[in-house]
């Protein structure tokens, strides 16, 4: 997950000395996957805005805290994924969209979304049935690829934690899955 790392070797060093356009550097590497992250946690353009700016404002104003500068990455998807479940909190709803990879799959308003929406919308409700913790666990390690020492870097959990939360939020999805498909007993309520 750290693929960028290479390319921005220095840069954090030289934000901490003042170098503000060097931020920009790193904003360009990772805004839109943040971005991205944040939509699928939130399921909503305008809120995944906002945390993406809160984002880089907090990482802004902390980076001379950033122990590690390979874990520019982690650290940032740490912050996005806290302002994100703290907008949840404060919502006390959860929307999910696919569990698949940047923008491309976020739907055109323009073309025919019938088939998207309707699996967007099985998808949404299948992750809503697993506890928030075990989501964040399966949308980090599945959708965003971090490995599990990043996501324990990113959420505070240990790795048995991450583990345990995996294993059963991949079982409790496939069978939230499956019990909403069409032809299944509750998708026919």
């Amino acid at each position: 997950m750290q693929s960028a790392t290479f390319a921005l070797h220095g840069v954090v060093e030289r934000v901490r000395t003042g170098d503000v356009g060097a931020f920009a550097l790193i904003y360009e590497e990772y805004a839109s996957r943040i971005h991205s992250h944040a939509y699928r946690l939130l399921g909503n353009r305008h809120d995944a805005d906002d945390v993406t700016q809160e984002t880089f404002l907090r990482a802004f104003r902390s980076i001379s805290r950033l122990a590690d500068e390979e874990r520019i990455g982690s650290w940032l998807f740490a912050i996005a994924s806290n302002i994100c479940l703290d907008t949840l909190r404060r919502r006390r709803i959860i929307s999910w969209l696919p569990l698949t990879k940047g923008h491309e799959d976020i739907p055109d308003p323009r073309g025919d979304l019938s088939g998207t929406v309707a699996e967007s919308e099985l998808v949404r409700q299948a992750l809503a049935k697993l506890s928030l913790k075990d989501a964040l666990c399966l949308v980090l390690r599945d959708v965003e690829g971090f490995s599990c020492q990043e996501i324990g870097e990113i959420t505070g959990f240990s790795q048995p934690s991450i583990w345990t939360r995996l294993s059963r939020a991949r079982t409790k999805f496939a069978a939230a899955y499956a019990a909403l498909s069409p032809g299944s007993g509750e998708a026919n309520r």
